[in-house]
C-alpha cells in the first residue's frame, strides 16, 4: 500500500515539472514574439528616417534641419507635431529620438527609435539606434 501511495505521489510530481516547463516554454515564446515585433517596429522607424532624408530636408550635403527632440512613431510614420511616446497599435508604443552635433565641420545626425510594451507587470523596451554623416 505504501509503495503505491509513493509512486503515485512520485507520478503527481513528476507531471507537475512537465506543466511547469510547458507552462515556461509557452510565457518564452510569446516574450520572443513580442521582442522580435518591436526590434522590426525599432527597425522600420530608422529605416523610414534613411528612406526619407529629402522629406526631412536631409539631401546631399546639407544641414539637418531637424532640432534635437523625442518625436512620436506609429508604426507608419514619425510624427515631428507630437512628441514622445505614441501608440503603434494596442500593445507597443514608439518614439524617435534626434540628436544633432557638428564635428569637424560634419553634421550628425543620430537616431534613436524605441518600442515599448507592457508584459505581465514589466515595461519592456527595444532600442535601435543609427547614425547619419552630412558634409556641410
Amino acid at each position: 500500500m505504501i509503495e503505491i501511495l509513493i509512486a503515485i505521489g512520485v507520478a503527481v510530481i513528476a507531471l507537475l515539472s512537465i506543466s511547469r516547463i510547458t507552462s515556461r516554454s509557452i510565457i518564452n515564446t510569446g516574450s520572443a514574439s513580442r521582442q522580435s515585433t518591436a526590434i522590426n517596429y525599432a527597425q522600420t522607424a530608422v529605416d523610414m528616417v534613411r528612406n526619407t532624408k529629402n522629406a526631412l530636408g536631409l539631401a546631399g550635403k546639407t544641414s539637418p534641419s531637424l532640432a534635437n527632440g523625442t518625436w512620436c512613431f506609429n508604426g507608419t510614420a514619425v510624427d515631428t507635431a507630437t512628441s514622445g511616446y505614441c501608440q503603434i497599435n494596442l500593445e507597443y508604443q514608439g518614439r524617435v529620438t534626434f540628436t544633432h552635433t557638428t564635428i569637424n565641420l560634419k553634421d550628425e545626425l543620430t537616431v534613436l527609435a524605441e518600442v515599448q510594451w507592457v508584459e505581465g507587470n514589466l515595461t519592456r523596451t527595444v532600442k535601435n539606434e543609427a547614425k547619419m554623416v552630412f558634409d556641410q
